[in-house]
């Protein structure tokens, strides 16, 4: 999406050119996002070459590469009730043809729902490259030889994001009205973000850094230099910390969610069950080496007795319906609990490092 001053600026403005305060706020706005992506894109160029010319990166960025990346956006498709609508909805108004519950469900948009997807998708994408939570802006220490394909999945993402993002806006205004037809008298315009704050509400950004320490800087002050070189080395182990503890919640709650669909509800009644929750950690299992970039060795261990676990798992017998067998669902969900305990400590522990380097 874009406006005249924004237009203005991509057809007038070169990159790196002075930027006068006397202009539009929007065009600087633009001008300065243009700077940044010419800054950006010289970076990603600069480690693209560094990764083509030689197989041993750590002459150039002493072995240390980290993917640092922001992916987020969403808008509530529900809204709890105010204290005035729940007294309206008492009333069973006649121009309310939405069904309320605890909440008001606010719009419905079959091109949202395909932006929403898309993210879901596209994270599970970058979690098989060891990117496993791109909810908030994080980094992540990412495999050498994986740079290039994650490159090319994140130039996509950049892309096929914003088309998805321009779709859903298009689409938002009779969202917007098919919604205002069926709440009525519960509608309110102030629940829904204009299309200005929806195009800045979904972002996808990356970038790759690189930790090390200038060996000039050893020449010009020994002493700035060790204080750098220990500064960089507490960030790399910072990132080192949190990849660790990511990857490890993420397997205990594939775990836990399979155990949970085993175990009956209060009632006596069986949850049901999906066999995805089942391909899951599979496709976690599988793609543990690549996600595996801190070489967490606990880890490994708890996830080679999973692989015993699952291995040869028939998911019909784990059905809820006529195709089920209870003793293997029973069996099943004990031998995801016993791997969930093992996990939960690692976690605890993992993230206990995390929070001490933090302090």
């Amino acid at each position: 999406m874009s406006n005249k001053y924004t237009e203005f600026a991509r057809k007038n403005y070169t990159p790196g050119a002075v930027i006068d305060e006397m202009w539009n706020e929007a065009i600087i706005a633009e001008c300065q996002a243009m700077n940044e992506e010419i800054r950006v894109a010289k970076e990603r160029e600069r480690i693209k070459a560094v990764v083509s010319e030689t197989s041993d990166i750590s002459a150039e960025l002493s072995g240390r590469i980290v993917f640092k990346v922001s992916f987020a956006g969403s808008h509530a498709k529900k809204k709890a009730l105010t204290k005035d609508e729940k007294a309206s909805v008492m009333t069973l108004p006649p121009d309310v043809k939405a069904k309320i519950g605890g909440d008001k469900p606010l719009f419905e948009s079959d091109k949202y729902d395909e932006l929403v997807n898309f993210i879901s998708s596209r994270r599970l994408q970058f979690a098989a490259f060891g990117i496993p939570h791109i909810d908030l802006e994080s980094a992540h220490v990412a495999d050498i030889m994986s740079i290039p394909a994650i490159e090319d999945l994140a130039v996509a993402t950049e892309a096929e994001l914003k088309k998805k993002v321009e779709e859903f806006i298009l689409d938002w205004p009779s969202a917007i009205d098919r919604a205002k037809e069926r709440l009525g008298s519960l509608f309110n315009q102030s629940d829904y973000a204009s299309p200005y704050e929806l195009e800045k509400a979904f972002r996808f950004s990356y970038t790759w850094m690189a930790f090390g320490v200038p060996e000039e800087l050893k020449q010009f002050d020994v002493e700035i230099y060790k204080k750098a070189k220990a500064k960089a080395e507490m960030v790399w182990k910072e990132i080192e910390a949190n990849g660790v503890a990511l990857l490890r919640e993420t397997i205990m709650d594939l775990v836990g969610g399979l155990a949970e669909s085993l175990t009956n509800k209060e009632d006596g009644t069986k949850r049901k069950f999906y066999p995805s929750s089942v391909e899951k950690i599979t496709e976690f299992i599988d793609s543990f080496s690549k996600r595996n970039i801190c070489n967490d060795e606990e880890l490994a261990a708890e996830v080679a007795t999973l692989r015993d676990m699952v291995s040869g798992i028939n998911v019909d017998k784990l059905s809820a319906g006529s195709k089920g067998d209870d003793a293997m669902r029973a069996e099943v969900r004990a031998r995801m609990e016993t791997v969930k305990v093992g996990l939960e400590k690692l976690t605890v522990s993992a993230n206990a490092r995390v929070i001490k380097l933090k302090d």
